[in-house]
């Protein structure tokens, strides 16, 4: 509900929000679409490098399957190859709407024109310094995704 409240006019919230899943749907079916035609009787232990050529035996990091694509002139397989790094993008937009989520839970108002205010630094680390904290001391990062993959 925080993420859609901005939008003007509420009744095209529904559609809103169906383009944007749809959008990663495709996303998503391209991505699974380029492994099946990726992987064959390969025995190149690691793939070209370049656009067009061999590939290999399926890597550890899926993305890392695709450098060979030529399609579009390379386009897609760099798109794959940093398709990881399109999740680091959520990370404000998720952290902003959990702070707000916190401070309306809390009871709190932070003045909107004065986006430094302690209140609003110290409920925005309260979001932010747990995950840096689990990243920092744990060794086992299967066992963080066991515990919490379901909610990501």
């Amino acid at each position: 509900p925080a993420m859609i409240s901005p939008l003007e006019e509420q009744a095209k919230a529904p559609r809103v929000m169906f383009a944007a899943f749809f959008s990663c749907f495709l996303v998503i079916v391209l991505v699974c679409a380029t492994a099946l035609i990726a992987w064959g009787p390969e025995t190149h232990g690691k793939c070209s490098e370049m656009p067009g050529g061999h590939f290999c035996k399926i890597q550890p990091f899926y993305n890392l399957n695709f450098s060979p694509l030529s399609s579009g002139g390379g386009a897609i397989a760099v798109f794959i190859t940093a398709y990881p790094c399109l999740a680091i993008t959520s990370i404000p937009v998720v952290a902003i709407t959990t702070r707000n989520n916190l401070t309306r839970w809390m009871n709190l108002s932070v003045p909107a024109d004065k986006p430094y205010c302690l209140k609003n630094v110290l409920l925005t680390l309260a979001v932010l310094m747990p995950a840096n904290v689990v990243a920092l001391i744990t060794r086992d990062i299967q066992a963080v995704i066991a515990v919490v993959g379901g909610y990501a």
